[in-house]
């Protein structure tokens, strides 16, 4: 067996008892939620894990993609944010937490440590302390006017939203959110729900509206390196082909949910 099968699945299989094995699938049927685990192997329908994460939610079933590449790379936070999911994380409550903003430094840090997808560029930074301790940060877009609606408004884009490992903080996203709205008084905020991780229930809770799919994202990864290349980001002189004849395969995750806030 694949040791990526193999080890997710016994770390899986060690939080919960009530849990279904029907690889490439992990069941938690009273939790309603599902793992797929992916090898890095050739998918030939770009589709499939998007479509595969609709019909899950449209049963009521949250489906997680696990892949291998994260897994390996970035275990501690994949592990962290499972532990999350099935309920295995200490709870801090917002209204217990003091807002500030903090800095560039500060919350690239963070996100290093708690998000899979790292910092982007950001112009507006927030996070939550509890006894001196960051517990969950934020950032915002600088303001994009729209000017070609009837009547012109700012939108903001909400960019990266997370807590600290193996914990949730109880209205800390909603807390963080209204004190951005307070401040710049946004005509809208938008963000993305990565499908891979998310059905995007926790925006709709604070009142945003989906908005529709993005395509799934292809990414350039070697089974060897394990290392996620876009194809549209390649330095100069490198080509898909060129790296595929070198081995290296194309994965499509499942793409994102986009959800506005009026």
């Amino acid at each position: 067996m694949n040791p990526f099968l193999h080890n997710a699945a016994a770390f899986l299989s060690a939080l919960d008892v009530e849990h279904r094995i029907d690889l490439p699938f992990v069941h938690f049927p009273q939790r309603q939620v599902s793992f797929r685990l992916n090898p890095l192997a050739p998918y030939s329908d770009p589709l499939y894990f998007q479509e595969l994460s609709i019909r899950y939610e449209q049963q009521g079933v949250r489906l997680i993609q696990l892949w291998e590449d994260v897994w390996n790379r970035q275990r501690s936070i994949v592990e962290a944010r499972i532990r999350v999911v099935l309920g295995h994380a200490a709870r801090v409550f917002a209204r217990h937490t003091t807002l500030s903003r903090i800095d560039k430094t500060t919350l690239d840090g963070f996100m290093a440590q708690h998000h899979l997808h790292g910092s982007p560029q950001a112009k507006y930074k927030y996070g939550l302390y509890r006894h001196g301790t960051l517990v969950a940060a934020a950032s915002f877009s600088a303001r994009r006017p729209m000017l070609w609606h009837p009547e012109p408004y700012d939108s903001y884009e909400l960019i990266r939203f997370a807590s600290l490992a193996s914990h949730t903080v109880v209205g800390g996203l909603g807390k963080l959110l209204a004190h951005f709205v307070d401040e710049r008084h946004p005509g809208d905020v938008m963000t993305y729900a990565d499908r891979d991780w998310s059905t995007g229930q926790s925006y709709e809770k604070l009142g945003f509206t989906f908005a529709g799919d993005t395509p799934p994202q292809a990414f350039l990864v070697h089974p060897g390196e394990q290392v996620r290349l876009y194809p549209h980001r390649l330095p100069g002189g490198v080509t898909a082909d060129t790296l595929r004849r070198k081995g290296y395969l194309t994965i499509y995750n499942a793409g994102n949910k986009k959800y506005r806030r009026r």
